[in-house]
Formats: structure tokens, sequence, C-alpha cells
């Protein structure tokens, strides 16, 4: 049996409960059902949408905080205890949502509480589990993991949407904490980082960057830029297209049906970033892909309301964010090692966070000032190119085996 298939044959229930953790993590299951809760929580309330659109900040608060922390913990104790107490608390937190008032700021409260709930959710925890048993295989056992998130990005839209047109908003918010209870059973079962049951002489030497060496280096600040750029647009278009459908005259049900177009697409830009990285130069695949969405945006402010247009500006959104989680990890992985994996991904996703944050909450001002998403998309389309350019230019990446040692985790 081929090394890569022996991967796979060790690793694959692993990858799968990795899925449903990344699926209904704060990256997955919060952020794509954020778009079909906003139009209802604005009528609810009176809120306007650059109100509502804070939510993605908040949304983003408690990983912001605690990832350096997070990141610390798993390098030294592994990945299994901390993914599972935060799945629990953040079902807890989803059934909190339920209790906000008209009061805007108890709907931001709930938000950061969910947040740092769900702290131990992220990809720094579901990529961290799965590297450590793939090296020649690792781009697609990391697409396989992340594109958990993009079946939440396909199925949570008209989900969240069935129950809340059913019943009300705070059924939507009871269907994420259900959702959530149930991807706890296979990362009981099956999540765990490799050596981390038990002793495993097996397991690879961990070798790599420390944080602060990867902080001095052009490649992480690069990575990052790049990272921040893709994340943002990402995100701001990903909150706002259903309501940017709806605003040119497509009924709300239409809207969220093409949203779901996103979510398959986010599936497959996992799959092709993780099966091309691992056979080309992955800065190279990254810019490409990246570059997709800058004309997925120009297209659909020049289309508005043709659906087979905007059906095919989706399809080069949810490509990029299937692209940017994978990529990232993916790069950190083979720049900076495994030594300090989790702490250096961890500064990546800081940023990532705040992209997602502030993304949303641009593009909803941008809105609220001119009655429209014209200006919002081409700077979205901008920041593509930006991050397309930063990503392609990053060069090689150094011999991690002439960096310092490490151990593998034991325990």
């Amino acid at each position: 049996m081929s090394s890569e298939l022996a991967e796979f044959r060790q690793g694959w229930k692993i990858v799968l409960a990795a899925a449903f953790g990344v699926g209904v993590g704060l990256i997955g299951a919060p952020i794509f059902s954020l778009g079909t809760l906003l139009v209802p929580l604005s009528k609810a309330f009176g809120w306007s949408r650059a109100e509502v659109s804070l939510a993605s900040l908040c949304l983003v608060f408690g990983t912001i905080v605690t990832a350096l922390f997070v990141g610390r913990f798993v390098d030294r104790f592994g990945v299994r205890r901390i993914g599972i107490i935060s799945l629990c608390l953040l079902a807890v937190a989803f059934v909190g949502m339920t209790q906000i008032t008209a009061n805007i700021y108890t709907f931001y409260l709930g938000l950061v509480l969910l947040s740092l709930a769900g702290c131990g959710t992220s990809p720094i925890i579901w990529t961290r589990g799965v590297a450590t048993w793939f090296d020649k295989k690792r781009g697609l056992a990391f697409g396989m993991t992340l594109a958990g998130t993009g079946v939440a990005a396909m199925l949570m839209p008209p989900f969240v949407g069935s129950l809340i047109a059913q019943y009300d908003w705070r059924a939507g918010y009871l269907g994420l904490a259900a959702v959530t209870a149930v991807a706890l059973i296979p990362v009981v079962l099956f999540f765990y980082e490799r050596g981390e049951k038990h002793v495993d002489t097996s397991a690879p030497v961990l070798t790599g960057f420390t944080l602060q060496e990867s902080l001095k280096t052009r490649h992480f600040w690069q990575l990052g830029v790049g990272n921040v750029l893709v994340t943002g647009a990402t995100a701001a278009l990903v909150v706002h297209f259903v309501a940017l459908l709806t605003d040119a005259g497509i009924t709300s049900a239409v809207a969220v049906g093409v949203a779901g177009i996103i979510g398959a697409a986010i599936i497959v830009g996992r799959l092709l970033t993780g099966y091309l990285v691992d056979r080309f130069h992955a800065p190279y695949v990254g810019a490409a892909l990246v570059l997709l969405p800058c004309a997925g945006a120009i297209l659909m402010r020049a289309t508005l309301p043709d659906l087979t247009w905007v059906s095919v500006s989706a399809v080069t959104i949810g490509l990029a964010a299937g692209a940017e989680v994978d990529l990232v990890a993916f790069l950190v992985s083979r720049y900076f090692g495994l030594k300090s994996y989790g702490q250096i991904y961890a500064a990546q996703f800081i940023l990532f966070e705040l992209a997602v944050g502030f993304g949303p909450v641009i593009a909803g001002r941008l809105f609220d000032i001119e009655g429209s998403y014209d200006t919002a998309l081409l700077v979205c389309a901008a920041a593509y190119v930006g991050a397309a350019t930063a990503i392609g230019t990053l060069g090689k990446p150094p011999t991690l085996e002439k960096i310092g040692g490490g151990t593998a985790h034991g325990g």
C-alpha cells in the first residue's frame, strides 16, 4: 500500500469528525446562517442593516481574544478535549440567543458570549488534528476537513430559513443548537490528533518555526495581507448575499436558494484547492482561485437581477470561500511547520476573524450611505486583486528540517 493511501486508511475517521466540527463551528453554521437571519432580525426589532451587520464582528470576538491561548494549549496538550468542550458550550449558547430583546446590545452581548463558548471550534483545532495524520496528502485532507463549512453554507441557509418562515427567528437559533449537538457524536467517537490518546512511536517529529521566529519573516506578513483581503471581501459578499438579491427584486425564497450555490461551490473549492496544492506551487494555485470572485463581484454588479449570471457569481464567491481557509492552513504548515502550528495558525486566524468581522460591517455601512451595494462590490473586487498579488508572490517555502527540531506530541 502506498504511503498516500496509508495516510487515508489511518486518518479518514479523523477527517470525517473534523469536518463535522468545523461545519458547525464558528466559521461554519453561525456565519453562513447570519445572512438568513439578517433581514428577519432587522424587521422584528427595527434595526438598520449596518447595525445587524455588526453581528459578524461580535461573532468573531471570542476567537480573536482567545486564539493564541487556544493555539498554545493545543500545541502542548492536543486537540480533543478543547474541541469537545467548546462544541457543548456552543450548543448551549445558541439556545441562549433566543433570549435577546429589542435592545440591540443584548444581541451583541449574546453573540460575544457565543463566540467565547465556541472559541475551541475554529480550524486551529480541526486542522491541527488532521495535520498530524497527513503529509503527502495534507492538502487534500485539509480540503476534505474544511469542506464541512461548505456543507454548512449549502444546508444552513435553507434549513434556518425554513424554521424562520414556519415559526420565527428564535426557531432558527434552536435549529442551530440541535445541529451542533448532533455534530458532537462523530467528534466524541473519532477525533484526536496522532499520539493524543496514547504514546505513538510512529508519530512524526514536529519541526518548524516558533511563533516568534515566524513573525520575523516576510512570508508570515505577506500571507496575512492576502488572508485579510480575501477573507474580508468574501465575508462581506456571503453575509450580504441574500439581502443584495432581495434588494434587487428577487424573492427571499429564491435568494436563499441561490445562496445555497455558494455552499456547493465552497465544497468544490475546498477539495479542488487541496488536490491542486498537493501537486503544484501552492501560492500560484491560491492566486488563481482568488482572482475568480473578482470577476464574479463585477459580474454581479453589472447583471443583477439576472439569476443566471448571479448564480455564476455565487459559484466564484464559493470557490474563493472554499480556497481561503484551506490555503492558509496548508501554507502555514508548509512554510512554518507543525512544531508551533497551533500558535502560528492562531495568529493568522486572528487576522482572518478580524476580516470576517469588519468586511460585512464595511459593506453594510456603504449600503447605508448609498442605498445600494454597487460600491461595496467594487471594493470587494479590488480586495481580491490585492490578495492574489500577495499570495502569488510568496515564493518557495524554507526547508523545515533545518529550522530546529521538536518532539511529537505523546500524550
